[in-house]
């Protein structure tokens, strides 16, 4: 079992994005006071050599949000990026040690003269021969934004939203087999059963309350091509994802406290000449 992996990541006072090998991992885009995240990336490491980028004073909806603009830098924006290893029988803190942090970059708002943004903080590390993958979007082609390509993921996007409401276990798994697969060899999945029965369960509730999988609302999407144009990504306009819940959620003493949204978030490439859930 691989090592596990994570990028972790503070903003403060600017908009962003994280990318693993040009995947969207998280997006921040309005600007809060400060956020810090540490997220997983086994799935999308590759063997050997990784990049991590962090897109800066991102503006504007999904498919907007990387193109050039004038805008300096606020003075008092900040910026952090780390990845992190840690052994895969041993435990993960959330303040490692100099030994888990295998790269790190810092940005300064204060100390960046650039006229245009987005601004792009990039690091890479090696991850060593044979770690992860091949993945089947490395390879795959790069994809356009027509009209048949939009309609494909449209398609998907609503398949997979009757499947939860449905309960359709065996229906998401056969659509998202390749991401099921892949990500589960990334993790080092306990078993096939386990994961059938956990889904199962997760599906069961939104069976028992199909109220609570929101709508999807053709009017918002605002797809958006990324990793090199090898995978889609659909979002909305607001750059909440099509397939959303609402799960119930309760204090300590398992009082109710209301609803919180979830997505389902979905990259599509093309496999097989097919749009295929790849993660």
């Amino acid at each position: 079992m691989h090592d596990k992996l994570f990028v972790q990541f503070y903003l403060q006072n600017v908009t962003g994005e994280v990318r693993v090998n040009g995947v969207p991992v998280f997006t921040v885009p309005e600007e809060l006071g400060a956020t810090d995240q540490t997220i997983p990336v086994n799935g999308l490491v590759i063997a050997g050599m990784n990049r991590v980028d962090l897109l800066l004073d991102i503006a504007g909806s999904p498919s907007a949000s990387t193109r050039p603009r004038e805008k300096r830098a606020n003075k008092e924006a900040k910026a952090v990026i780390r990845v992190l290893r840690f052994p895969s029988n041993g435990p993960v803190f959330a303040l490692p040690i100099p030994a888990n942090i295998v790269a790190y970059r810092e940005w300064l708002g204060d100390k960046d003269e650039s006229d245009e943004a987005p601004r792009i903080v990039s690091l890479t590390f090696d991850a060593g021969a044979g770690f992860g993958g091949p993945w089947s979007w490395q390879s795959a082609p790069a994809l356009v934004l027509d009209e048949p390509t939009l309609e494909e993921a449209r398609v998907i996007c609503d398949h997979v939203r009757s499947t939860i409401v449905r309960g359709k276990a065996n229906e998401l798994l056969a659509l998202a087999e390749i991401r099921f697969r892949e990500v589960g060899e990334a993790f080092g999945a306990t078993s096939d059963a386990e994961d059938i029965a956990q889904l199962e369960r997760w599906l069961a509730i939104y069976e028992r309350e199909p109220e609570r999988v929101l709508p999807i609302d053709p009017a918002q999407f605002d797809f958006r091509l990324v990793a090199d144009d090898r995978i889609l990504q659909p979002l909305n306009r607001d750059w909440s994802h099509p397939v959303r819940m609402l799960q119930a959620v309760t204090d300590q003493d398992d009082n109710p406290m209301g609803d919180m949204e979830i997505p389902y978030s979905l990259l599509l490439a093309r496999i097989g000449g097919k749009l295929r859930i790849v993660r």
